[in-house]
């Protein structure tokens, strides 16, 4: 019986993700999915593909309980029956869902999306920016004073992986060309770096391969935190002074999601 739930949303990493740290340094802990049929929306053809895979991957590294329908009921529910404790980390689209289901469960919630919590980056007025270069500059010197520092994946108990669903045949070009899941996510942004540490340039306009990262969907369904990228490109760029504006006009483009 685990210890306690990590509820897993757009965070499908065990690397920097400070709810699943918390849960496993109290003991067992396994990590809940939910197919959520109570909101307005439902996900596209494409971002399912990708997230079912992501999910089996990380399903390999910890076991996995798949529920569907609302989390107001499902999450209380498991909580109740396996007498665990629940974490989570923070998502900023459906704060009302979470606020119900922490206080039916008393919930611990941690950041986890963000380079920075919406709320400590604001104006002289206490209001959010709304024009990106100012943004941008309180943005580092906020990471200037609290630098991101990303924690180690936690040892874990290893799982099953679940059962992806055979991918239709429109998806062959996505396959062709991305493989979802964290060890994936990882390797293709140290890749990146190394490129940049050969001499290839980064080019946020440029579509052709190898001008960007490639790590917008990965970064979209948290399989890489934007502090861990922070942090290791910025030991890059100060590792490679050669590389560097390329990593910063990368690092430039992270903070661009985050004023998103």
């Amino acid at each position: 019986m685990p210890t306690s739930l990590v509820w897993f949303r757009d965070d499908l990493r065990v690397t920097d993700n400070p709810a699943l740290s918390w849960a496993a340094s109290r003991g067992e802990v396994a990590g809940v999915l939910i197919d959520d049929t109570s909101g307005p929306r439902r996900l596209g053809r494409a971002v399912s593909w990708w997230r079912e895979r992501s999910v089996a991957s990380l399903s390999t590294k910890l076991p996995i309980i798949r529920e569907q329908g609302d989390p107001r009921e499902i999450i209380p529910r498991l909580a109740r029956e396996l007498g665990a404790e629940v974490a989570w980390n923070r998502r900023y689209d459906a704060v009302d869902v979470d606020a119900e289901v922490k206080r039916a469960v008393g919930a611990r919630t941690f950041p986890g999306f963000l380079l920075a919590e919406p709320w400590k980056i604001n104006t002289g007025a206490g209001t959010p920016y709304r024009v990106f270069t100012p943004f941008y500059k309180a943005v580092q010197q906020h990471l200037l004073a609290h630098p991101p520092q990303p924690i180690s994946a936690p040892a874990l108990p290893g799982g099953t992986r679940l059962v992806v669903p055979e991918a239709p045949s429109w998806a062959a070009g996505l396959a062709e060309h991305n493989t979802p899941g964290e060890d994936a996510a990882l390797s293709r942004f140290h890749e990146f770096l190394d490129g940049l540490s050969d001499g290839h340039s980064y080019d946020n306009n440029d579509l052709s391969p190898g001008a960007t990262s490639g790590l917008s969907a990965h970064l979209r369904f948290g399989e890489l935190s934007p502090g861990y990228v922070w942090a290791e490109t910025a030991a890059f760029a100060e590792a490679h002074p050669a590389a560097a504006p390329h990593a910063w006009a990368f690092l430039r483009q992270l903070v661009w999601r985050e004023f998103a």
